[in-house]
């Protein structure tokens, strides 16, 4: 192999050598250099079984140091478009080849939809082309800088800058309203709610904080304004749901969830949510650790998730926090699996630590679905349809399958520096610093994986306050928890119930407790508050089952599994003694 060195790194190799070989001043003359070292990277290349895979086309593409701001490149169905040295570049996505190239100059911000690029150039002119052939449809001096973000419905484009937001007029790129915030900055999270668009900013001032607005769609009039607010987590019609924490009076472990009905403006609820308590009663971490706080929030359909580094807690959206304690993910592996980045989507959360990147199963909790990807440091990863894609810092990427970890394509770069992936067709998309690659899409990677509920039936003996009872028909493992049937859970403690099968509801009374629940919903009534179920209720053979821990905790009792006997007490910890 020949190694070649420039001149400077030739002088400071020789100095380097000479070090080694003269004596240090003050040790004496004989005496030994000290030296030492040690093994930082115990992955050898012949580990990795999965043959590079060449990719299908490279471009050369504006490099890194645009890549803060996003990434300059842009795909819709067959289309591609890039920014080279300044230049949009529509090329076919699966060939590569360029169909035009423009010659005014422009930022990296730009936009592709319905055949239409919009980019800013540098001269603050808002440019429409077309995709295919590079005409000008139209151009929108609009005189601000930095763009941030766009969004289109069948009326208006809304263009947000960092200082100004803007509408404009699909067909002529006129100006149809404008926003003044000159004196903040515009985050990238720009969402349309119905006939409201709703933008956060940073207001500047004597303390910076976050800002989230509403603006009527047709006027640009303001609809509302939340203070120490950002981040929207949920909409479903004209309900938004976005986090809130006033970062110098509030708990690090607090957060609010404002529920907003942006047709009015107002806020429907705003939910607190802390879990210092329960943190503390399950974390490995130091409440006094500065670095133990919420680190990332999501919502997936009715649930709230609320990570604190490597734990993560979920809510139901709709019970009341206070009422019920959260169900708890990840809590058994703490310390190995590495703070929450990803998720939750299609029944996995992926975690970045000490082992790299893995997954977690949120249906099979008894173990996690570790991929051990300790290969190099990781520079960036997307999880999309059935694969995870995750770039580097020595340069090489994956391709891994989301349900088994299984390597499906590994290439090979000289970047450090990895923005995201995106996929068009069969196609994989890779911006490495100043490369654009193209690469097949493997088959497993397509699809997100489909979930089974896993229902088995399980014989158990029941046993409450000393006195084994046989119930009929017996528990069953739902997804690996205990699912008893919830008339005879109540029958154990002489409970009444009724059953309505227009609405397929239960309503049973035990122990001074009254619960309703329906069958295929987790969210529960105790006493009248709701709570959320780790999981929902579900019919099988013919009658209502119910996660037991859930139930138990509700009626005030204590549950333990051990060998294929469920003991429940309801008598109190201390009495218990």
């Amino acid at each position: 192999m020949k190694i070649s060195l420039k001149p400077r790194r030739i002088l400071l190799c020789a100095l380097a050598a000479l070090s080694l070989i003269l004596p240090v001043a003050g040790a004496g003359i004989g005496s030994t250099v000290h030296a030492e070292g040690v093994q930082l990277n115990a992955y050898p290349s012949y580990l990795e079984k999965t043959p590079m895979t060449k990719p299908l086309w490279t471009a050369k593409i504006d490099h890194e140091l645009y890549m803060p701001n996003g990434p300059t490149f842009s795909v819709e169905g067959n289309i591609l478009v890039y920014l080279q040295n300044k230049h949009l570049v529509s090329a076919d996505v699966a060939s590569g080849n360029p169909m035009w190239t423009s010659k005014t100059n422009y930022t990296n911000t730009f936009f592709l939809h319905n055949g239409i690029i919009y980019a800013l150039g540098e001269d603050r002119v808002l440019y429409a082309l077309n995709a295919q052939t590079g005409k000008k449809l139209w151009m929108s001096p609009l005189g601000k800088t930095n763009l941030v973000q766009m969004k289109f419905d069948d009326k208006r484009i809304y263009a947000s800058y960092q200082e100004a937001l803007f509408a404009l007029d699909p067909a002529t790129g006129k100006k149809l309203w404008m926003v003044d915030k000159s004196e903040a900055y515009a985050i990238n999270d720009l969402t349309l709610v119905g006939d409201t668009v709703v933008q956060s900013y940073i207001e500047q001032g004597a303390i910076s904080h976050d800002n989230l607005y509403g603006y009527d769609a047709a006027t640009g009039k303001e609809k509302f304004g939340f203070g120490w607010a950002s981040n929207p987590l949920a909409v479903e019609g004209n309900q938004l749901w976005v986090s809130s924490y006033n970062f110098m009076a509030e708990d690090p472990l607090t957060t609010h969830v404002l529920q907003i009905n942006t047709d009015t403006g107002k806020l429907v609820k705003d939910q607190i949510y802390d879990v210092s308590k329960i943190n503390a009663e399950i974390s490995t971490s130091s409440p006094n650790d500065p670095y133990t706080r919420i680190t990332k929030l999501a919502m997936d359909g009715p649930w709230l998730y609320i990570g604190v580094n490597d734990v993560v807690y979920r809510y139901h959206r709709d019970a009341d926090p206070k009422k019920g304690p959260p169900f708890v993910y990840n809590h058994l592996y703490q310390g190995t699996l590495g703070k929450w980045i990803l998720g939750p989507s299609d029944g996995y959360m992926q975690f970045e630590g000490v082992v790299g990147l893995t997954s977690l199963s949120m249906f099979d909790l008894t173990k996690p679905d570790i991929n051990y990807w300790s290969n190099g440091a990781v520079s960036r990863v997307d999880r999309i349809g059935g694969g995870m894609f995750i770039g580097l810092q020595n340069g090489h990427f994956l391709i891994s399958q989301l349900s088994t970890g299984k390597t499906l394509l590994h290439g090979q770069t000289s970047a450090w520096m990895f923005n995201r992936f995106a996929v068009a067709g069969n196609i994989v998309l890779v911006q490495a610093e100043h490369q654009l690659l193209a690469y097949p899409l493997p088959a497993a990677a397509k699809f997100a994986p489909t979930h089974n509920l896993i229902i088995k039936d399980e014989k158990a003996d029941i046993v409450v306050d000393g006195v084994k009872h046989t119930i009929s028909p017996d528990a069953a493992f739902v997804n690996n928890q205990v699912f008893v049937p919830f008339r005879a859970m109540f029958g154990l403690f002489n409970g009444t119930i009724s059953y309505d099968a227009a609405t397929k509801s239960v309503t049973a009374s035990a122990l001074g407790k009254k619960i309703q629940l329906t069958s295929g919903n987790a969210l529960a009534t105790l006493d009248g508050a709701k709570l959320g179920l780790s999981e929902a209720p579900l019919v099988y053979h013919n009658t209502v089952y119910v996660p037991l821990r859930d139930i138990s905790t509700m009626l005030g009792t204590t549950v333990t599994w051990k060998n294929h006997t469920v003991f429940i007490s309801t008598k109190p910890v201390a009495a218990a003694k």
